[in-house]
């Protein structure tokens, strides 16, 4: 064991086989001495934690805890962990869109997620002939599915259709109230 009081400075490579912890209140554990805490890159065999000694997936940025959840198997590569609001931002000039984008090696922009300001539009959509988006609604049940191919728009819902109206009474009901 190594303990270290007060501030060190190292130069070199230096290897540890044990975990490197700072006890101090909002210490930090940096790559330079005008860092505040990044470093470079970071390689671990392991999780990587954020805010957490006890990451449930590769990376996890914790601000405090959600309760007792741990994030799902098929979902846990960047978690993201909060007791309040939370979210990821993706931030770009207004004339640049913010994209995220879902891919496989058969399509490496299989399906998108696209903001831009200037063009105040949002996009959701695929990029492989004969897909669907497809939105879902309380219990999982799908309430629309868009697909086209050949320049044709195909829409389909489930339930009742209304406009003028949140209670239509039939499958599609206009209401206009002169």
């Amino acid at each position: 064991d190594l303990t270290v009081g007060g501030d060190s400075d190292f130069s070199g490579d230096a290897t540890f086989g044990g975990d490197v912890i700072s006890t101090k209140a909002n210490g930090l554990i940096s790559g330079s001495s005008s860092s505040t805490g990044s470093f470079g890159s970071v390689h671990t065999a392991g999780n990587v934690g954020i805010g957490t000694t006890n990451p449930d997936g590769t990376l996890h940025v914790h601000t405090a805890t959600a309760g007792s959840v741990t994030a799902e198997g098929n979902a846990d590569d960047f978690i993201v962990e909060s007791s309040g609001n939370g979210g990821i931002s993706v931030l770009t000039p207004d004339a640049s869109a913010a994209k995220i984008y879902f891919g496989s090696p058969s399509d490496n922009i299989g399906a998108m997620l696209d903001w831009n300001y200037s063009s105040s539009t949002c996009k959701i959509g695929t990029s492989k002939v004969g897909a669907q988006v497809i939105l879902r609604g309380d219990n999982n049940v799908t309430n629309l599915t868009l697909s086209g191919a050949s320049s044709s728009e195909i829409a389909s819902f489930a339930g009742k259709v209304g406009i003028g109206t949140s209670a239509p009474v039939g499958k599609f009901q206009v209401y206009h109230n002169a």
